[in-house]
């Protein structure tokens, strides 16, 4: 009866430690912009600011989002770069994603889909 209760729990303290190690952690890092597809400003990008960002944007907040004026105010304000290899680096991008901007309304498809827009140049198409 001994021997059965030791095989009986060493089998049990193995199990649980199977069943812990079954439990790893997973990071998964989140899936970036899609660079494949080109993203027109006037079809993807304008109804995201129209939906999202004019509450604020519209009405006085710089840089000015509203349509029609969108496109304008981003490129006369120093906001967007044509050169991609300066994304990153560009004004826009900076307040959006490195320097806090609240993003809380953006889905992360909306953020996406600015990223990608910017990455290709921040074409006014």
């Amino acid at each position: 009866m001994d021997l059965l209760k030791k095989m009986k729990g060493t089998f049990i303290i193995i199990l649980l430690g199977l069943l812990l190690q079954a439990c790893e952690k997973h990071n998964y890092a989140p899936v970036g912009p899609d660079l494949s597809t080109p993203v027109l400003f006037s079809v993807s990008v304008q109804p995201i600011f129209n939906n999202v960002c004019n509450e604020c944007h519209a009405k006085g907040a710089k840089p000015n989002l509203s349509e029609g004026n969108a496109f304008e105010s981003l490129e006369s304000g120093g906001y967007i770069v044509s050169d991609t290899s300066k994304t990153k680096e560009s004004r826009f991008y900076q307040k959006i994603y490195v320097k806090e901007h609240k993003l809380d309304k953006l889905s992360l498809e909306d953020q996406n889909t600015i990223k990608a827009w910017l990455y290709q140049g921040a074409q006014n198409n």
